[in-house]
């Protein structure tokens, strides 16, 4: 399975929101990183509905079975 993570980021992430997200991505690299294929996709500047409309854009595009967003608050 292809999962594709997408992260409003705008210009920066607070210290706790960054140490969350760096603990979930080992999670699942952890128990799932061997039977499943994780992206990370973190746009540039973008609100949030056009962050999640260029996520699932690229999701698309490249065949992802799934979606995860996380918002950065």
């Amino acid at each position: 399975m292809k999962i594709l993570i997408g992260i409003n980021t705008l210009t920066n992430i607070d210290q706790q929101c960054y140490a969350n997200h760096m603990q979930m991505f080992y999670r699942l690299g952890k128990h799932y990183g061997s039977q499943h294929q994780v992206a990370l996709f973190t746009p540039k500047r973008a609100t949030i509905d056009r962050m999640r409309n260029q996520t699932a854009r690229v999701a698309l595009e490249n065949e992802f079975d799934r979606v995860i967003f996380l918002d950065d608050d």
